[in-house]
């Protein structure tokens, strides 16, 4: 529900997650939708949910065995960033305030804080 989100969920308590925009896998068709939105193409694919990818981590060591395994199986794999030790998401060395992991909340449906205020339903 939105790579920023989902990056915190993976590094889990007393890790942080490094993202870095320029490695970001961006559907070519996500700048109009942007745009339309109201908002950037990084915010979107930082909190968008809707593109099906899914977010893991590997140990360095083991990256291009597991990008080998994921080629025979027709796939790709993107190296976005990494988990180290600390707390927060960090996006191009930028740090986010604890609880503002870009993304959708299950549990808030009220609103939505990614959105601009003419896009939320």
């Amino acid at each position: 529900d939105g790579l920023g989100r989902d990056a915190m969920h993976v590094a889990g308590p007393g890790c942080s997650a490094h993202l870095r925009t320029r490695d970001l896998p961006i559907p070519r068709q996500l700048p109009r939708v942007a745009e339309h939105l109201g908002m950037s193409t990084v915010d979107l694919a930082l909190a968008g949910g809707e593109d099906f990818e899914l977010v893991l981590a590997v140990a360095p060591r083991h990256v291009d065995a597991v990008r080998a395994l994921a080629h025979r199986h027709g796939e790709r794999l993107s190296v976005v960033g990494h988990i180290a030790r600390g707390r927060g998401l960090f996006v191009d060395d930028r740090h986010l305030p604890a609880g503002a992991s870009p993304g959708f909340d299950h549990f808030n449906l009220t609103s939505h804080p990614q959105m601009p205020d003419n896009q939320r339903r």
